[in-house]
């Protein structure tokens, strides 16, 4: 296999893993702030702080808005770890390698893509639910096309490879957040 196909197989298992994960982390806090008893701590910023993109928000002169921090974790395109671009590079990336994954992996991945603005436009009064758990669809659908169709060879452990290593990233970005390590 080469390297180049191997790559691109690596960073679509992580790309969709990472949107996945950016997913349950929006739904989580957003469940978290609909607690009597969250004394005041946002489950958004702790989300926006364990998502590791907090580094590169455009505003650092203010605290953003639960607005702000939801479309820049699931829309923003300048944010590398939004919802929105994990997509669109993993789509990108997918068919780079399309000779290297099966008809149903490839068709996941672009019927998400061109189903993506549309889900955007069915958001109603700011209620982002419906979205995330459609992305949470998108993630478990690729998974299970790669489950299913895939062979166990390079480009199924390449796949793999990448999901294995963004949730332990994310595992470890969680903790660092919880317990400020």
């Amino acid at each position: 296999m080469l390297s180049r196909t191997a790559s691109s197989l690596y960073w679509v298992g992580r790309h969709i893993e990472r949107a996945d994960f950016t997913a349950r982390l929006i739904d989580a806090a957003l469940k978290f702030d609909m607690l009597p008893y969250a004394d005041g701590v946002s489950g958004l910023k702790s989300a926006f702080d364990a998502s590791g993109a907090s580094y590169i928000y455009p505003f650092f002169d203010n605290e953003p808005s639960k607005h702000e921090i939801l479309d820049f974790l699931a829309f923003d395109e300048n944010n590398p770890s939004s919802i929105y671009s994990c997509i669109s590079k993993a789509r990108h990336d997918v068919r780079t390698v399309r000779t290297a994954v099966t008809r149903e992996v490839f068709e996941e991945l672009n019927v998400a893509w061109l189903n993506f603005k549309t889900k955007k436009a069915e958001i109603i009064d700011g209620d982002i639910g419906p979205f995330v758990a459609w992305i949470e669809e998108v993630a478990r659908g690729f998974d299970g096309a790669l489950q299913r169709t895939l062979l166990r060879n390079e480009s199924f452990w390449f796949l793999r490879l990448g999901a294995a290593l963004e949730r332990a990233d994310n595992t470890a970005r969680l903790l660092d957040v919880k317990y400020h390590v």
